[in-house]
C-alpha cells in the first residue's frame, strides 16, 4: 500500500526533524551513555519514529506550539499518512520474523506504542466505507489473526469482515 511512499510528501524534514526532537537520541559515538538502539534494531526504532510522528505530536500531551495548527482535518490526514506507513512497516517485520502475536511483536520491537493502541487508532481513523478500510483490515486479520489462531482463519476473516 504505502511502503514506497515518501515522507516528504506529508511533511518536509525540517518538521520532522522538529517533531522528532524529543524522540530518543541514537548512538552514534562510543561514550558511556545508554542509547535507544543499544536495545532496539533499526526497523524497530524506524517503525517507532513513524508512530511517535503520528501519535505523540498530535496527542494532547505534545505540548509544543509549533504543531498547533487551526486545521484539524490536516492534522488527522497527517497522523493518518503516518500511520499507513507505519502499518506497512509493521507488517513486513511481522512476516520477516515470523511473529505468532501482537503480543510477541510488542515484546520484541515495540518501544512506545504497543500494537493494539495504534492499530486501533488507525482503524478508528479510517473511513469504513474506504477500500483502503477493508484492506487494513483484512490484512490484519489474515496475517496477524491467522497465525495466532491458524486452525479458525476462515471463521475469522468472516466473522471480522461484517465490522
Amino acid at each position: 500500500m504505502y511502503k514506497d511512499a515518501n515522507l516528504n510528501k506529508i511533511e518536509d524534514m525540517a518538521i520532522r526533524s522538529k517533531a522528532l526532537e524529543r524522540y530518543p537520541k541514537l548512538r552514534t559515538s562510543q561514550d558511556n551513555k545508554i542509547y535507544i538502539n543499544d536495545y532496539y534494531d533499526e526497523e524497530s526504532i524506524d517503525i517507532d519514529k513513524t508512530i511517535y510522528l503520528a501519535l505523540h505530536r498530535f496527542s494532547q500531551y505534545s505540548d509544543s506550539l509549533f504543531f498547533k495548527r487551526n486545521d484539524k482535518g490536516l492534522d488527522k490526514n497527517i497522523k493518518h499518512q503516518y500511520l499507513l506507513i507505519a502499518f506497512d512497516k509493521y507488517v513486513d517485520k511481522f512476516n520477516k520474523e515470523s511473529l505468532a502475536s501482537n503480543e510477541e511483536y510488542d515484546e520484541k520491537y515495540s518501544i512506545h506504542y504497543d500494537t493494539k493502541t495504534w492499530l486501533k487508532e488507525l482503524l478508528d481513523g479510517m473511513n469504513k466505507n474506504d477500500e483502503k478500510y477493508h484492506e487494513v483490515k483484512n490484512i490484519i486479520i489474515n496475517k496477524i489473526l491467522n497465525n495466532v489462531f491458524p486452525e479458525f482463519g476462515n471463521t475469522l476473516f468472516l466473522l471480522f469482515s461484517y465490522l
